[in-house]
């Protein structure tokens, strides 16, 4: 079954923007917090675009055309990986993955730079 990146804990958020208010530099913390907003944003990009009629393959990541017909089979061609569509967006909703488009267009951005 797909994964999808939980919520960055809002108290880690906090305490980065604290010590930095603070000029302390934990490292072990940017790299946690960064990591764990990067792997977010990726999950809201990869959930839009299931929504939008291309899911991916949790296995191998390969791009996954759908109808949006919750009976139709997802199978991916390159790894045997399959499962219906109804059960796949089962997987991301009420995750709160959605409604960030704004946003998600300047990660794209970022990550093209990067």
């Amino acid at each position: 079954m797909p994964q999808w990146a939980p919520r960055v804990p809002q108290h880690k958020i906090r305490q980065l923007y604290e010590l930095d208010a603070q000029g302390i530099y934990d490292d072990e913390l940017i790299q946690e917090v960064g990591y764990a907003l990067r792997a977010r944003c990726q999950g809201f990009i990869e959930a839009c675009e299931a929504w939008a009629g291309c899911a991916r393959c949790p296995i191998c990541g390969a791009q996954i055309p759908h109808s949006g017909d919750k009976a139709e089979v997802l199978r991916c061609d390159a790894c045997d990986w399959s499962l219906t569509w109804g059960a796949y967006f089962k997987t991301f909703q009420h995750k709160q993955l959605s409604g960030a488009e704004p946003v998600l267009a300047l990660f794209r951005e970022f990550i093209g730079n990067a």
